[in-house]
């Protein structure tokens, strides 16, 4: 038979489960809600008739991203003490339930004033999957080319990998032939003589090539070279 004690352990239990589901699903709204004003910027200055990149309106612009962030850090600490005094679950389960309803209430009041977008137009299916294959075989190239082969350090000489990335580049360079002359492009490259757009691209590029060779450097130094000066061998940091 099952003592109050073992129905007590197994109530906890489910509870640091439900509490982690809980609070972990607060992180991801919140995290989403702050991103989606970035998203919906473009109907947002539709809906108010106004347009954001003339200089005397980049303040609006401004303050509609640092809005969220402004009243979050505002309020955070005044609702702490409110949690400290009526209970922090009370007051986290009031503010899911005003949250949903605000949510449910703003998507039923402005979703018929939303333009949907106008049906039809064709799929480019050629070009969809031109760029899937010549970007998965570039990929799988380069990853193999820094394995060691035949002797050498990396995989350079490997015919596979030579065949993987220059076939790789070929089809991506027909994708680039195929959406130049394609009525409806899966992507159009007139927009890379937008400078704003192209720039805006290139910077997310350079971005996100220098955050990943931090991070790699970091976990390299970190598990090679870090962990084995204070003790740990180099075998166990890459278990």
């Amino acid at each position: 038979m099952t003592t109050d004690g073992q129905r007590a352990d197994r109530a906890a239990d489910r509870y640091k489960w439900v509490a982690l589901t809980n609070t972990t699903l607060g992180v991801l709204v919140v995290t989403i809600n702050s991103s989606i004003v970035i998203i919906s910027l473009p109907a947002i200055f539709r809906g108010i008739r106004l347009n954001p990149l003339q200089p005397a309106n980049v303040s609006y612009l401004l303050w509609i991203l640092l809005g969220f962030l402004v009243v979050t850090s505002v309020l955070v600490v005044s609702f702490g003490r409110l949690g400290d005094s009526f209970g922090r679950v009370r007051l986290y389960n009031l503010g899911f339930a005003i949250f949903t309803a605000c949510s449910i209430g703003l998507s039923l009041i402005f979703a018929p004033a939303v333009p949907r977008p106008a049906p039809g137009g064709r799929m480019d299916w050629w070009g969809s999957v031109l760029f899937a294959v010549g970007l998965v075989a570039v990929l799988v190239g380069l990853t193999y080319g820094i394995q060691p082969y035949g002797g050498h350090a990396m995989g350079w000489t490997n015919p596979a990998v030579l065949g993987s990335v220059i076939g790789g580049i070929v089809i991506l360079g027909i994708f680039v032939l195929v959406e130049r002359r394609v009525a409806e492009p899966t992507l159009d490259f007139a927009l890379l003589r937008n400078r704003t757009f192209a720039g805006g691209n290139l910077a997310s590029l350079l971005s996100s090539i220098g955050r990943g060779g931090l991070l790699f450097a970091l976990i390299i130094w970190l598990q090679g070279i870090w962990l084995p000066l204070r003790g740990y061998s180099f075998e166990r940091t890459w278990r």
